[in-house]
Order: structure tokens, then C-alpha cells, then sequence
């Protein structure tokens, strides 16, 4: 007897299926690919995925949503808060680069139009502008940046955005931030 080729003691009716004599385990010989890609093709003639299977990626993809959303949505609105505080750098950057150059700050009626555009009057042969790179910016909820200029705190003026809700005061993201005015 070799010991490679297990005792094949019977064959069972169906010819595929052998049994080994010292395991007493079936043994699979070749099975007819012709079977396999019949049924196959069966499968894909039947027109894809049922519904069960449907409703279940709908509900992976819903859950996984519902998980990343809310954070993206977060860093999203942290973007925009970090942006403006940038901005904001840059035009008080530029406010002080004009007051050396003028001696005083642009007046409220003034605003930060004059940090691209030469004021009218004798502090037009001091202008050395522009100031900013381009034109004023918006803040990233697309509303202009509040500044008027203040004789009643250290810095002579204040400078801020209204935030998302794009009205004064609010909470969190819809909160007003920057050099604000001191509320009484």
C-alpha cells in the first residue's frame, strides 16, 4: 500500500465523493466547473441585489453618517472661526501700519476702506497703502468686518464679526469674537 494515495475502501453513489479508508472522512475529488458557472450566471441573469441586501448597506452607510457627520460638521465651524481670527490679524496688521504712517487710525466713517484707498484730505500725503493685499475681506459667513474707532479702551478701536448668525451677540459658533466692544 503507498502511503501517499490513501485506501480508497468505497465509493458512494455519487462519484464525487469518496471515502478514506484510514480516516473514515470524505474525499472530494474534481468537482464539473460546468455546474459552477451555470449557476453562476443563474445568479447574475437574476438581476443583482435583493432588497434585504440594500436595506442593509443603506443602514451601515446611514450609521456610519451619522457617526462622521456631526464631527466634520464640528472642524468645519472651527475652520471658519480660526480663518477669521486670521483675517482679523492681518487687517489689525495693516491698522497699525497706517496709524505709523498717518499718526492716528482711520475714523469710523473712514472704516477699513481706507487701508486700500487713499483718504481724502491731509492725511492723503501720509497714505503709503495699500494696507491690505487685496480688498477688505468678508468674513467667512460672507458679512463685512465690524470696526469703528474708539477713544474709550487702550487699543482706540474695536474690530469683530458677528459670527454665524450674522447678528450681535449669540452662543457658540453664532457668538461675536475679535476686539469687541465692551457691552454695559
Amino acid at each position: 500500500m503507498n502511503l501517499r494515495e490513501p485506501a480508497v475502501s468505497e465509493v458512494s453513489e455519487n462519484q464525487n465523493v469518496r471515502v478514506d479508508a484510514r480516516s473514515s472522512m470524505p474525499r472530494y475529488s474534481r468537482v464539473s466547473t460546468k455546474n459552477i458557472r451555470a449557476q453562476a450566471m443563474a445568479r447574475r441573469a437574476s438581476g443583482g441585489w435583493s432588497l434585504m441586501e440594500l436595506t442593509v448597506v443603506l443602514v451601515i452607510i446611514g450609521l456610519l453618517a451619522s457617526l462622521v457627520g456631526p464631527r466634520v460638521l464640528t472642524y468645519l465651524e472651527r475652520g471658519q472661526v480660526d480663518a477669521a481670527n486670521i483675517q482679523m490679524k492681518h487687517i489689525k496688521s495693516g491698522l497699525l501700519t497706517y496709524k505709523m504712517d498717518i499718526g492716528e487710525l482711520p475714523t469710523t466713517d473712514q472704516g477699513l476702506e481706507a487701508l486700500v484707498k487713499a483718504p481724502s484730505g491731509e492725511a492723503a500725503q501720509y497714505w503709503r497703502g495699500p494696507y491690505l493685499d487685496e480688498q477688505v475681506p468678508l468674513d467667512p459667513w460672507r458679512t463685512p468686518y465690524r470696526y469703528e474707532r474708539r477713544a474709550d479702551n487702550d487699543r482706540g478701536y474695536v474690530l469683530y464679526s458677528l459670527g454665524a448668525d450674522k447678528e450681535p451677540g449669540g452662543d457658540g459658533n453664532d457668538a461675536d469674537f475679535g476686539l469687541l466692544p465692551e457691552r454695559s
